[in-house]
């Protein structure tokens, strides 16, 4: 098992490693950009439109941001370090020592696309369990909070791997957040406390969703659906949008650390190569997923997407 403890600096590299290496760099960099042009376009519908600026939408528009920060982060990034690994003979790529300062930043996004699930998670909980209750909330007392709690957490983990992990020299094939860290008991334990995070959202999401079905059931049965309508309108409509995205966020966040951990348990360096980018991979490629998912489950996402880009023909006479 790779650990910290036992990280090398590498004088010859396997040229295909690095060649691999530069690969997945390239297949980050079109995702970032892609992720980068279409969270912006998805931060702008939910600015300009009206009917989409409000609380219900509000924790969208905050993922659709981290989403964009994760573009852009990726991008840069991974631009700098495809013009670096390409620039040197792929025979003596030697370790990097601001690994760990450029995989703060990386870290952060990657953490908290999983915060912002958590955020979503939570406040469509309570809508749903309390609707009416839900609209007269205030933003600052709830979620304010909530944001201020997830990304205080993202931002802490960034700052401990880009202190602890300063000038330290990492293999150019391993540059990610675990080998940063100056414990590996630490890094299991922040491991396992994220994946019970992903873990806990989708129980709390399949309680949301059964939730919504009994009270569904009930006010129909009861001939109350009118009723049902008043208390539950909002929700339902963004139910769909906003279940989905933190389903993606989920499956995407829970395979890639999985993928990640198993990446430390290979003993070939283009298994683990393979294994520990695939996280990285995945984390870019959901931000892409969210505009889709805006596209195909939101009507009002839709609409206002179309009227941005298909201008009538008809000419008034006036």
């Amino acid at each position: 098992m790779f650990n910290s403890s036992s990280v090398e600096v590498v004088s010859h590299a396997n040229p295909f490693i690095a060649e691999l290496t530069i690969g997945i760099s390239i297949v980050l960099i079109l995702l970032a950009v892609t992720a980068t042009c279409t969270s912006s376009l998805v931060l702008f519908i939910f600015i300009k439109e009206e009917k989409l600026r409000t609380r219900y939408f509000l924790t969208m528009a905050a993922m659709a941001l981290n989403d964009l920060l994760t573009g852009l982060c990726y991008s840069c990034i991974q631009s700098w370090k495809l013009i670096r690994d390409m620039s040197v003979n792929s025979d003596v790529l030697s370790a990097d020592p601001d690994c760990c300062s450029r995989t703060a930043f990386v870290s952060f996004c990657n953490n908290n696309a999983l915060m912002s699930a958590v955020v979503l998670t939570v406040d469509r909980a309570v809508a749903i369990t309390y609707p009416l209750s839900y609209r007269h909330m205030s933003l600052l007392k709830f979620h304010v909070p909530l944001f201020v709690i997830a990304y205080t957490y993202s931002f802490s983990l960034s700052l401990v791997i880009g202190i602890q992990g300063h000038k330290k020299p990492i293999p150019f094939n391993r540059c990610g957040p675990e080998l940063c860290w100056n414990s590996w008991e630490i890094v299991h334990s922040v491991q396992n406390f994220n994946m019970s995070i992903a873990g806990g959202i989708l129980m709390i999401n399949l309680f949301v969703i059964l939730f919504s079905r009994y009270n569904t059931i009930k006010y129909q049965k009861r001939n109350l659906i009118q009723l049902f309508y008043i208390k539950y309108h909002e929700q339902m409509r963004v139910m769909r949008t906003l279940s989905s995205v933190i389903l993606i966020v989920i499956i995407t966040q829970i395979i890639g650390r999985v993928l990640r951990r198993l990446s430390f348990l290979q003993t070939t360096e283009v298994y683990f190569t393979l294994l520990y980018k695939s996280f990285s991979l995945l984390t870019v490629l959901n931000a892409v997923l969210n505009f889709f998912i805006c596209i195909l489950t939101s009507t009002e996402f839709r609409l206002s997407l179309k009227e941005l880009f298909i201008h009538s023909n008809i000419v008034s006479p006036f």
